[in-house]
């Protein structure tokens, strides 16, 4: 009940920060009545589930309750309850998946599961945060933050092969990521590919960059030709990289 009310004062008002003010006391409330978070949660999603049934439109707010609640409880270092609250944002997302949702709502959803994602890889939490990586580009394939952190995942586990494609549709997105063309072409050089490899490495020094990323991609770049035997060109190439970054010697 406690739940319902507080769905209903964001219906009613749409505070969201007093409604999540109101969600978090609730759910220290009932953590300690229950003694059982999994029951906690449980709850919680038949209550979203029953007004989901009657406005399917009402998922995206919900995700967005909890998740602004897992901020709070992570402020407040009521931390079972912030994974509670990240456990009850991936269950609606997985929901607005099933479900018929307004086209609107899923770049805000992909957002949402991006944003926790975030938190959870700071916390060293690579495989739950891939999962919601993953259902993020399946709601906005385009959602350029969730490539990239998820390119970072998979390249963490060293999983190339799956982290490639996701860089390659990145620099296809925006010709500005320039720190995620770097690490293509450095992808492309350690799976075989000098060659494409070469072509991302030397847009980037025609087009330039920022300094840490001019002064990497030049190394990247003689350590690629000095591989292939063309020690001349790797030569030349860092004389050039010392005379256009002369503090990086």
């Amino acid at each position: 009940q406690a739940y319902a009310d507080v769905l209903a004062r964001l219906a009613a008002s749409g505070d969201l920060e007093a409604a999540t003010d109101a969600l978090c006391r609730a759910e220290v409330r009932l953590a300690e009545e229950l003694s059982h978070l999994p029951t906690l949660l449980r709850a919680e999603l038949e209550a979203a589930k029953r007004l989901a049934d009657r406005e399917p439109e009402v998922l995206a707010p919900l995700m967005m309750l909890h998740h602004h609640a897992y901020l709070e409880h992570r402020r407040q270092e009521h931390y079972p309850l912030a994974g509670n609250s990240a456990r009850a944002v991936r269950a609606l997302g997985e929901l607005i998946l099933e479900r018929p949702e307004r086209p609107e709502n899923r770049g805000l959803v992909s957002r949402i599961l991006t944003s926790l994602a975030e938190y959870g890889h700071r916390n060293h939490s690579f495989i739950p945060s891939q999962r919601l990586l993953e259902s993020a580009l399946e709601l906005e394939p385009e959602n350029v933050d969730a490539l990239r952190l998820l390119a970072v995942n998979y390249e963490w586990f060293g999983r190339y092969a799956e982290a490639l494609p996701l860089l390659e549709r990145l620099v296809g997105l925006s010709a500005a990521e320039r720190e995620a063309r770097l690490r293509l072409a450095i992808l492309l050089a350690r799976t075989g590919q000098p060659e494409a490899a070469e072509r991302h490495l030397r847009r980037i020094l025609a087009e330039g960059a920022s300094r840490w990323v001019l002064s990497l991609t030049y190394q990247a770049l003689a350590d690629l030709l000095d591989d292939g035997d063309r020690l001349d060109e790797a030569d030349a190439l860092l004389t050039e990289g010392r005379a256009r970054l002369p503090r990086d010697q």
